[in-house]
């Protein structure tokens, strides 16, 4: 399980509307090796999933599960 917040890539794509400079290629490319290891990728919101697979391309196993979800049902 993968889990993405916040990086980089992201940021910039949003804040700036640009990808980031060639001296940050290293985490772009560790990030993508840890999504493509991850079974499962999960995001915090729907518009962040996109955002990644914006910056990163198709992310297979990505799924959201949003901030401050209620606990399911106690067995």
């Amino acid at each position: 399980v993968a889990v993405s917040h916040s990086c980089v890539a992201t940021w910039l794509h949003a804040v700036r509307g640009q990808a980031p400079a060639d001296d940050w290629s290293w985490q772009r490319d560790r990030n993508r090796a840890g999504f493509d290891r991850a079974d499962i990728v999960v995001a915090p919101t729907r518009s962040h999933a996109e955002m990644l697979q914006a910056c990163y391309g198709a992310i297979a196993g990505l799924g959201v599960v949003h901030n401050g979800a209620l606990p399911g049902p106690r067995s």
